[in-house]
């Protein structure tokens, strides 16, 4: 991990003298980090990618501190204080004036191991804002009609975070479905049955017809070099009896981030868990909430199988046709999350533990019942749309600071 330490002293040229009562905080972050030393006035030589953190070694420096913030005002504002010279209170001031003039700003101020964890957390999630940038999103179809509070302005996206949404016709890959031979699928047709638990209301042949259409999807996201789309398949539906129920879930385990319904938000969030924890994940709707017991039942017809303990296929819940998925997730906690808005400027999150999976013939074939830390409420009250995000593990910290870092309203 790199990092670029500004420190901002009165004395110039006096870089030993003036950090000499910091040295052993100092010690601490290069054993940690690769640690480049600017002086105030060298800001200059900062580049965008720099993981940048304001060191305020010495009392009195408030209006030198706030001269540079200009220069620094496309990135979150990290300041770094201890317990010397007077480092903490003329942090608190400076930080004040920052938030006062409509800047992000953080302090990190605490023990060594406090600061290097606080640390540690701020430059992942820099990092992973850094790394939606340039990333394009495809679109296989319009979103769907359903999800009208789901939409979001390509602009505003664009300018806040970086990312670009390119729309692309079903005939696109319905061209490239028509050219997939049986004989190119049989190895993949045979690798998944050798992993399916029960196959229940799916024929073979609409097993078939499912990875026809994963390898076409496959082969369009490689001709646009995405790695993320959201496919509607309710306008594959239109033309062929095949949904993208499979062809998610097996794009799914390969690395792709994907989602269904064209659902702009939902994906944006799914790459954004990704660019955070690593993790995959998937897309729920909210079919039940428990009050009483603060718990929810989420389900879907499509999850990456690599997250299940086993998994059936079925037939797709709303049509009757072709391939879903069923999985069975293991029971651990998990994080549930949605970023909304039309510029993607809220956000909603909550660890969560799996108390069983469901089965219940009205909802969706992927089904789970999770008990929420945050109050299920939100869904009733405030809720920024039917479909959220689960994700493997408790992240929940770690995307709460990833999205108010990124000057996102919590909506609880």
């Amino acid at each position: 991990m790199e990092m670029t330490l500004v420190t901002f002293s009165a004395i110039k040229n006096k870089q030993t003298t003036i950090l000499e009562p910091h040295k052993e905080l100092l010690t601490e972050l290069n054993i940690h980090f690769n640690v480049r030393m600017l002086m105030a006035d060298e800001i200059d030589q900062i580049t965008p990618n720099d993981f940048v953190v304001s060191f305020v070694t010495i009392g009195g420096l408030e209006s030198l501190l706030v001269k540079q913030i200009e220069a620094l005002n496309r990135r979150p504002l990290i300041l770094l204080a201890d317990n010397y010279n007077n480092s903490l209170p003329t942090t608190i001031e400076a930080s004040a004036w920052i938030r006062q003039h409509g800047f992000k700003c953080e302090i990190v101020y605490g023990t060594n191991k406090d600061i290097i964890s606080e640390l540690t957390v701020l430059y992942d999630c820099y990092m992973a804002q850094r790394s939606l940038i340039g990333k394009k999103i495809g679109l296989l179809g319009v979103t769907s009609s359903l999800l009208i509070s789901s939409g979001i302005d390509y602009l505003l996206t664009k300018r806040r975070w970086g990312v670009e949404f390119i729309d692309i016709s079903t005939d696109e890959v319905l061209a490239r479905y028509k050219k997939i031979r049986t004989s190119d699928i049989k190895d993949e047709v045979t690798a998944l049955m050798e992993h399916v638990n029960l196959c229940r209301e799916c024929s073979p042949n609409d097993i078939v017809e499912a990875i026809r259409l994963y390898y076409a999807i496959v082969e369009l996201c490689t001709d646009y070099q995405l790695d993320t789309i959201s496919v509607n398949c309710y306008k594959i539906l239109e033309t062929i009896p095949v949904t993208a129920c499979l062809a998610l879930a097996l794009m799914n385990n390969k690395g792709y981030v994907v989602g269904c319904e064209g659902d702009l938000q939902s994906i944006f969030t799914m790459l954004s868990v990704k660019a955070v924890t690593g993790k995959s994940s998937f897309m729920v709707n909210t079919n039940s909430i428990d009050k009483k017991e603060n718990e929810v039942i989420l389900s879907h017809c499509t999850v990456g199988t690599d997250m299940t303990e086993k998994f059936d296929l079925r037939s797709h819940y709303t049509t009757g046709k072709s391939v879903s998925i069923q999985g069975y997730l293991p029971a651990i906690d998990y994080t549930v999350v949605r970023c909304g808005g039309e510029c993607l400027d809220q956000y909603f999150v909550s660890s969560a533990h799996l108390m069983e999976n469901t089965n219940y013939t009205s909802f969706y074939r992927t089904q789970i019942r999770l008990k929420l830390n945050a109050s299920v409420n939100y869904f009733l009250n405030n809720s920024l749309g039917n479909h959220h995000i689960v994700v493997p593990g408790d992240c929940a910290e770690k995307l709460n600071r990833f999205f108010q870092g990124n000057s996102c309203k919590k909506v609880e």
